[in-house]
């Protein structure tokens, strides 16, 4: 979508940053640091992905258990635009 392209862009522009996009259903190479993660949450079903993806990453699941060394975990999409309450815990924010 839009918003999300103007994100991508607006962090990959920064100097030093390396954007790149990754897919839960895919078996691909992860990065070995990072700093931001961010999540499109279409439907609820789209949360057992999201935990797969942290738990893959050894990121704690909720952003209460994360230290500095952890990554930024934030979100957007229609679930999280229409009811965001269940992230809460989980991330530290989240965009429309």
């Amino acid at each position: 979508s839009r918003p999300r392209k103007i994100v991508w862009a607006t962090i990959s522009d920064l100097p030093g940053v390396s954007v790149s996009r990754m897919f839960t259903n895919a078996s691909e190479m992860l990065p070995s640091k990072i700093d931001l993660l961010g999540f499109s949450m279409s439907w609820e079903l789209d949360f057992p992905g999201l935990f797969e993806t942290l738990s893959v990453l050894n990121v704690p699941r909720r952003s209460s258990e994360r230290s500095t060394e952890d990554p930024i975990v934030f979100g957007g999409g229609p679930v999280l635009t229409a009811n965001a309450e269940p992230f809460v815990s989980v991330s530290y924010g989240k965009y429309m």
